[in-house]
């Protein structure tokens, strides 16, 4: 059973890179940008046949989707374009039949859309069994169907893996890549429960409409965290949104928590070498984190393995990245602008990540 899920484009776009992933392969999806509806709010207006363009629509479809998945049904895959049409209809009356309390008339209403989601708690909730290497089902369809989501939106260069129902070695490796990347799950390559809730959560985080991660400014930035740990850095990333460019450092599971100094220097930093280190553009922004290192000498492996130096160049906001030191569990990059800009600079969990937002000259990114 492949997965054929059909996605339209359309609305605000997200570009995200991977600095040092492999490129994603070409794959219309729907829009994830959009923020989404409280859809079992009384205030959520019905979809019927006819609607069209229409994120309510296209929420009913992605959700109906996985429910004709996990119950086997013939129906399954139908088309999440956002166009409520004969075969959302077709869909919905099967689904509406199979409810108790639910009224069979094809039209979504507010406890339609509640309906839907418990049903999916329970279908992949507690109740539902664990799965793991050689496991086969419309369970382990769902679990690679949604994995692949994950892995495309999280740049992995696994992406895609092969939904078939059959968890092969395949599904495990990528299983155990986003049990790592979210540090407080059992990183076994067994799904279970808790494991689904995860992902489903990791999903939505990427569909939230992105916001700075606080109020800009110039003035360096500094917090002392609660750390119990080194901090493993695995990847540096940078997203470009409306109005800002986003510089992501990411980490494993070793840390928990990180400190921070982040500021604008005038001097070129002093490497290893004592050399001093300088990247292209008029502005330096300096990175300093602490406890935090890219080598686990516990294991005595690098754990990030990237670029220590690469340019950022799009809008020719942010210019280039370079690191600056890596010892004593002191992490310092050096990120080069056209000019000072304000920024704003925060901490994010699941994994942790250091994640530094830089206001772009005209408001788009």
């Amino acid at each position: 059973m492949v997965s054929k899920h059909i996605r339209r484009i359309g609305g605000a776009t997200l570009v995200t890179t991977a600095l040092f992933a492999a490129p994603l392969a070409t794959t219309a999806h729907a829009d994830t940008t959009r923020a989404p509806f409280t859809m079992q709010e009384e205030g959520a207006p019905p979809v019927s046949l006819g609607d069209q363009d229409n994120v309510l629509v296209e929420w009913w479809q992605d959700r109906l989707n996985q429910w004709l998945q996990l119950t086997a049904s013939d129906m399954y895959p139908i088309a999440v374009d956002g166009w409520f049409g004969p075969q959302t209809e077709a869909a919905t009356l099967e689904f509406q039949r199979a409810m108790d309390g639910l009224e069979a008339n094809a039209v979504v209403q507010p406890v339609d859309r509640v309906a839907l989601d418990d049903e999916l708690e329970r279908l992949r909730g507690d109740g539902s069994p664990p799965v793991g290497v050689g496991d086969e089902g419309t369970l382990v369809a769902w679990w690679q169907d949604r994995l692949n989501e994950w892995l495309r939106l999280s740049g992995s260069d696994r992406f895609p893996i092969t939904v078939d129902g059959r968890f092969t070695e395949q599904t495990e490796d990528a299983t155990l890549e986003f049990q790592r990347a979210m540090g407080a799950l059992d990183a076994n390559g067994i799904v279970q429960p808790a494991d689904r809730v995860a992902l489903e959560n990791a999903i939505e985080r990427f569909a939230q409409p992105p916001t700075p991660v606080d109020e800009f400014s110039t003035e360096a930035r500094s917090a002392e965290g609660d750390a119990d740990g080194v901090a493993l850095l695995t990847k540096v990333h940078r997203d470009s949104y409306d109005g800002f460019e986003r510089i992501v450092f990411e980490f494993g599971a070793a840390g928990t928590d990180i400190s921070y100094d982040v500021e604008y220097v005038q001097d070129p930093p002093v490497g290893p070498t004592n050399d001093p280190v300088t990247v292209d553009g008029g502005a330096m922004l300096q990175v300093h984190a602490r406890p935090a290192s890219g080598f686990d000498m516990a294991d005595q492996v690098a754990t990030y393995t990237g670029p220590q130096r690469f340019e950022l160049r799009v809008l020719d906001t942010v210019t280039e990245a370079a690191r600056v030191e890596d010892f004593e569990a002191n992490k310092i990059w050096l990120i080069g602008l056209d000019q000072e800009r304000p920024f704003a600079v925060n901490t994010w969990d699941d994994p942790l990540r250091l994640v530094i937002d830089i206001e772009t000259a005209d408001g788009e990114a």
